[in-house]
């Protein structure tokens, strides 16, 4: 086996261990540390070099986050008391006094020291305890200190009992970062550390929150302490974004006679204004190949055809003011995936079009961004069969698109080759029945996502037509769904691997929508069945339906196939939610009479964004009712599952939350069961280290 030298070693493990300062010295309430779910010590596995190596950098920055954490660092430090001089910073967010107090003895090399002012702590009235901790606390010496979270400060916090005391008689950091403040005003905050700061002989930086107006009274406590002759500045925050309608007002401290010197306030951005650069060439490139410009202008000026960015290319459009070639060459690149925010942008861009025809072929992307009342039929234009072919790829309406049937059969004729990715597009049509022979000019399409409102005849299906498509998201809102779902059941299909029957707010969410639409009439409910007995078997991978269609599956007469009979390789089931939690039966696949076992590996629950809101504001009914749901889940006829997602869920973080939390209790039951449950944004709760190991066992042999 090759050996490095520790020098090698050391360059290869620093980037994991680094814990960027961003994160150590965050001030929000929502600690960054709580979605870390991989732990660095895991390295120091690999080999006795890397443990050797390693271990100074796994101690150098530790976070404490509950009481376990501490007393496993003070049992450590006990055995390994060496290893305590390795640690330079030290982030407390909880604060329990009889183990930290060890850490902070054993620790001498601190330098960077973050407090959670409001930190749940279990000092209680024990006397004795309490000035063991200061004691500790005044040994530190760090020359930076951060304080964090300050919401719900209670009245015995550790400001006033601890780090005031230490702050006044022993510390002498040259840094001192002061907490965010909920309420939007410095005094209290400025008015707390005022006479510690204004005396402190070592301090020469200080951190304040962001206010957007700064009044006279806070700049009067921000004086004194400007009265230290050793501050060189007083350093604002950026926001962590800015808002074109929020009022910034610093003119009480811009007017002020000491504050103007040394305070750094936060320069407001405008992430709107083009930045374009004209240099000029300063070598002769007439020997360069015009290939090579053309590689050149391709990939600073195309846009991505999945998520267009028009912003993204505009500090390279001085490009096209360096010569002639360069604007020549670079005019399909800048036209290859065209965004329309208004009918005027869509009519200029046709009568640019029509002047220059030679554009047409490199045309591969059209996204519309168009208004309800946007004149469309100007789109006609693109079809004229005297000009040069089109070789369109992508057809998405951002916002949705109202597309007459003619105009999509028009997009069939000319692309239908070409065309790949369609979504966001409303079929609309005046009066009468469509022909389904509307799709078999789509030959090479592969996503499709639309609503229909039209209704279309049912004979003469064409069943070689859509013969690539792999993902169908229809939304099923309109009487002709019914129709338009039969006519699907039956093609062949025969590359369909993704299907989903959604509402409109899913596409693109109108405010215009009902409250709910996730209820499913019979007749649609009878097409759906059809459509899956004839695509399901051997073929759908993943399935997103509405709530009440398995609601109406699980009430269905039991001579009836169920959906996950009819799907039997499907590995994922996205379930829409509307305003009530569903019912556990409608999952408990073990109770049918054909004892087949479901091959789904992972199901996600959804819901509208309006719903999201709404449950998102009133969390703990939300809790409650999910924990009752997942309580009452059987998992018997899913052996193959092993993750639930649900979207809107969001974990605790601090450690009292943790404890009163029964979400965490009904994740960790469904870990005992091999499954783990999710947020949505992937996120899962990492339990215990004994958890773990049985999760993973039950996982791989569960019965």
């Amino acid at each position: 086996m090759l050996h490095l030298p520790d020098e090698i070693i050391l360059q290869i493990l620093a980037p994991a261990f680094d814990i960027p300062d961003e994160h150590f010295a965050d001030p929000s309430q929502h600690s960054p540390f709580a979605k870390y779910r991989f732990s660095s010590a895991e390295y120091l596995s690999v080999c006795k070099s890397w443990l050797r190596v390693g271990t100074p950098l796994l101690y150098q920055t530790c976070i404490l986050r509950c009481e376990a954490q501490t007393a496993a660092l003070e049992w450590t430090l006990q055995i390994h008391p060496e290893f305590g001089r390795y640690i330079r910073r030290l982030r407390l967010e909880v604060i329990h006094a009889a183990p930290l107090r060890t850490v902070l003895r054993g620790s001498p090399n601190i330098r960077e020291l973050a407090v959670a002012i409001n930190a749940h702590s279990e000092l209680g009235e024990d006397v004795n305890l309490l000035a063991g901790l200061a004691r500790a606390l005044s040994a530190v010496k760090p020359t930076r200190i951060v304080l964090f979270d300050a919401r719900n400060i209670p009245p015995r916090d550790i400001t006033s009992l601890l780090i005031l005391p230490c702050l006044i008689n022993d510390w002498k950091p040259t840094v001192f970062e002061l907490p965010e403040i909920p309420s939007g005003s410095l005094s209290p905050l400025v008015q707390l550390f005022a006479e510690a700061l204004g005396i402190s002989p070592n301090l020469q930086t200080i951190v304040i929150p962001f206010v957007s107006i700064v009044r006279p009274q806070e700049t009067y406590h921000l004086a004194d302490i400007a009265r230290n002759p050793n501050i060189q500045r007083i350093r604002m925050r950026s926001p962590s974004s800015w808002s074109s309608r929020q009022i910034i007002s610093f003119d009480a401290i811009t007017q002020h006679p000491v504050l103007s010197r040394i305070v750094e306030l936060p320069i407001q951005q405008d992430e709107h204004d083009p930045i374009v650069d004209t240099s000029r060439l300063q070598y002769s490139t007439s020997h360069v190949p015009g290939s090579i410009w053309q590689l050149i202008m391709r990939f600073t000026l195309s846009l991505d055809p999945d998520d267009p960015r028009p912003d993204d290319r505009k500090p390279y459009l001085g490009l096209l003011t360096v010569c002639k070639l360069f604007q020549r060459i670079a005019q399909p690149y800048l036209h290859s995936a065209m965004v329309f925010r208004g009918s005027y942008a869509l009519i200029d861009f046709l009568q640019r079009l029509e002047r220059n025809p030679s554009l047409r072929p490199g045309l591969r992307a059209l996204f519309f961004e168009l208004p309800k009342t946007a004149w469309t039929v100007s789109l006609e234009q693109l079809f004229d069969d005297e000009l040069l072919p089109l070789n369109i790829t992508t057809l998405v309406g951002i916002e949705p698109l109202e597309l007459s049937t003619r105009l999509f059969d028009n997009f069939g004729q000319t692309s239908g080759n070409s065309l790949t990715h369609i979504d966001g597009i409303i079929l609309t049509r005046d009066h009468g029945k469509e022909s389904p022979a509307l799709f078999g000019a789509f030959r090479a399409l592969r996503t499709l996502c639309f609503e229909s409102c039209v209704y279309w005849h049912v004979t003469d299906i064409p069943s070689d037509a859509l013969p690539m498509l792999e993902r169908l998201y229809l939304c099923c809102t309109h009487p002709g769904s019914e129709s338009l779902v039969r006519v699907l059941a039956g093609m062949r299909l025969t590359s369909l691997r993704h299907v989903a029957f959604i509402n409109r707010a899913t596409i693109a969410p109108r405010k215009s929508d009902p409250p709910s639409a996730l209820s499913v009439p019979s007749k649609l409910f009878v097409a759906i069945k059809r459509f899956l007995g004839a695509h399901g078997p051997a073929k759908l991978k993943s399935l997103n339906v509405p709530e009440g269609l398995l609601q109406q599956d699980a009430e269905a007469p039991r001579k009836y196939p169920k959906l996950l009979e009819l799907c039997d390789r499907l590995e994922q089931l996205e379930v829409e939610c509307g305003s009530n939690i569903p019912r556990p039966k409608i999952l408990n696949f073990s109770e049918s009479q054909g004892q087949v076992e479901a091959t789904v590996q992972r199901i996600a629950f959804a819901f509208k964004r309006e719903e999201m809101t709404r449950l998102q504001r009133m969390g703990l009914f939300f809790e409650n009712n999910w924990v009752i749901f997942f309580y009452s889940l059987d998992l018997r006829g899913f052996p193959h599952l092993g993750e639930i997602a649900l979207a809107g869920l969001r974990w605790p973080e601090t450690e009292q939350e943790i404890a009163d939390s029964q979400m965490v209790t009904a994740a960790e039951q469904l870990l005992d069961g091999g499954v783990r449950l999710v947020d949505g944004d992937g996120l899962g709760w990492r339990p215990k280290l004994q958890r773990m190991r049985r999760f993973w066992r039950n996982a791989l042999g569960r019965t």
